[in-house]
């Protein structure tokens, strides 16, 4: 009995992500990249808003991270630059005036990106290890094992 497997090209949104495309390569490979319509336009919160400055400064580091979560690693893109791969994105924040000085490749956003959800985990690992040491420090000496 042959086994009948179906593929599926076009677009899948039933994942949490709208933008994001999925695909099959060449190879066969399953890829992801970002999805935008034809007719969308993008927008980011103005400088000229009265927002705090931290505000500004999150905004391109989580476009970048988003767009560096959402798009497949592959040698072709690493030495390209984040702005060349999504130019839309780059000129939108350019607009809002919230634009990076200097693009990273999108392999200097993909290894900072790992870099901070590891000291994130390690940092929330560490948290959780000193809640429990100092909850054991407050149990009287006879109740500690």
């Amino acid at each position: 009995m042959k086994k009948k497997i179906e593929t599926c090209h076009g677009i899948y949104r039933d994942n949490g992500f709208l933008d994001m495309e999925m695909y099959w390569n060449d190879r066969h490979d399953l890829k992801f990249k970002v999805h935008m319509e034809p007719n969308q336009v993008l927008k980011y919160l103005n400088s000229d808003s009265t927002h705090m400055p931290s505000t500004f400064r999150a905004i391109p580091n989580g476009v970048l991270q988003r767009l560096s979560k959402l798009t497949s690693k592959n040698h072709k893109l690493d030495n390209t630059k984040v702005n060349e791969i999504y130019p839309k994105h780059a000129a939108a924040l350019k607009i809002a005036g919230i634009a990076p000085e200097v693009f990273p490749t999108f392999l200097e956003h993909w290894r900072g990106a790992q870099t901070r959800e590891c000291n994130y985990f390690m940092a929330r690992k560490s948290n959780f290890l000193q809640q429990i040491i100092w909850k054991i420090e407050l149990l009287p000496l006879h109740e500690r094992a």
